[in-house]
């Protein structure tokens, strides 16, 4: 969404939030709520997906220590894109926009102030999610960073605090949803899980704020026999009984206030059987 609402530093296309305006007032009158999400995945279409952040953005950083793929021996396929998550470049480029490397945080404040601005007074619109699966950052340079709790509290929860207060000059009231990262949600604690101190902008905020997480059974993805759709007992015992409640359970939430909010799931091969246990 951003790359689209500012293609250019500082020059913002009135046509496409226009055409955002008309969607949200479509989805107003079939009495559908919205949340405005900042989406993004592997940060740039510099590492084979889109533009997350915008391409004026990413150009501003200085270039990482080893160029993309590093470390892996070749680019991502199509199939396993996510794998650009590990490379050095996506991880330095992530670390510069949480250190606000070329005015970064100061920018998609400005964005944000500025979707506050055109879309808080729509009854329908729900909540603002800051960023979609936030990366830990730079972990090459500083490995503990790989802990997300650390993550979260050093790089996540003041990155989100700028962006709430940005929000909140402008509106008070609409809600903030807010992730950590993606494999805290399955752990708890300062060093496994969020590492969040308090939600973003602090605990007056605390009715606001939206606690967003993602529910994707990682072995789903392990398929010991090829062309079988019958799901094997420990894919049933973890998905179950220990991942899908780890995601869940609520202690971040109940520790840190405010809700939470399922904001995406899936994780399925397109298989009847697959199907059925995310149905189940």
């Amino acid at each position: 969404m951003w790359a689209g609402v500012e293609p250019q530093r500082q020059q913002y296309n009135v046509t496409y939030l226009n055409i955002m305006k008309q969607i949200v007032e479509l989805l107003e009158s079939n009495n559908i709520y919205v949340v405005l999400d900042m989406h993004q995945d592997v940060l740039s279409s510099r590492f084979g997906t889109y533009d997350g952040i915008p391409l004026w953005l990413y150009d501003r950083f200085p270039p990482p220590n080893h160029a993309y793929p590093f470390p892996l021996s070749s680019t991502p396929s199509d199939n396993n894109w996510a794998l650009g998550y590990m490379t050095e470049a996506c991880s330095h480029g992530f670390q510069c926009l949480y250190d606000n490397v070329g005015g970064a945080v100061d920018s998609m404040s400005d964005f944000w102030r500025l979707i506050a601005t055109t879309f808080g007074h729509y009854p329908n619109v729900l909540g603002y999610e800051l960023i979609n699966e936030p990366w830990m950052g730079n972990y090459f340079v500083k490995p503990t960073l790989l802990f997300p709790g650390i993550a979260g509290s050093k790089n996540l929860l003041p990155f989100y605090d700028k962006l709430a207060k940005a929000i909140r000059t402008v509106d008070t009231k609409t809600l903030i949803f807010y992730e950590p990262i993606t494999y805290g949600e399955r752990l708890s604690g300062q060093i496994f899980g969020s590492g969040f101190s308090h939600v973003p902008g602090g605990i007056d905020y605390q009715n606001r704020s939206v606690l967003s997480y993602h529910y994707y059974c990682t072995t789903l993805a392990i398929n010991l026999v090829p062309g079988n759709e019958n799901i094997p007992i420990f894919d049933r015992v973890l998905c179950n009984n220990i991942e899908g409640p780890a995601v869940f359970r609520s202690n971040e939430i109940r520790r840190l206030g405010g809700s939470g909010f399922l904001t995406e799931f899936g994780g399925c091969d397109g298989s009847s059987a697959c199907d059925n246990q995310l149905e189940v």
